[in-house]
């Protein structure tokens, strides 16, 4: 058993650096682009997946406000508007094309106390939210609490 982890620890080692390795290797141009071509990203990209109507259903998130978590909806989930930046722009892009798809309206709100807001709405039985996106920790207690 233990010489079989030992061979595991090894190969998992060696993977690791064999990809350092090639990841560094380089033709030490620092990242110009010498001649190569840019490839463009396709202008839309559809999944295939059927067209629903949601009737302008608000999807929305719900954050802790001070926490990281606020931070990535807003740069990931959530964008309002175009700011310039190619993965600001493209998440806005992207909420546009499944609002206008799917008739819903993507939505973040930040909560101050995240714990004690799902659990007031929870058991009040009003949640003005469908998606929490929080810290595994959060995520658990919620979960042992069954909300």
């Amino acid at each position: 058993m233990k010489r079989s982890i030992r061979l595991l620890a090894l190969l998992l080692a060696l993977i690791s650096v064999f990809s350092l390795l090639v990841a560094c290797t380089g033709n030490g141009n620092n990242g110009n682009n010498n001649g190569s071509t840019i490839v463009d990203p396709p202008t839309a990209y559809d999944p295939k997946l059927p067209k629903k109507d949601y009737k302008g259903h608000e999807f929305t998130f719900i954050t802790q406000q001070s926490n990281d978590y606020g931070y990535h909806v807003k740069y990931v989930v959530y964008n309002e508007s175009e700011e310039g930046n190619l993965l600001n722009d493209a998440i806005k892009k992207r909420n546009d094309a499944i609002e206008e798809k799917y008739n819903v309206k993507v939505k973040h709100y930040d909560a101050a106390n995240l714990l004690s807001e799902v659990r007031t709405q929870c058991m009040g039985g009003v949640v003005e939210f469908d998606a929490i996106l929080a810290s595994a920790r959060t995520l658990s207690t919620l979960a042992r609490e069954g909300l």
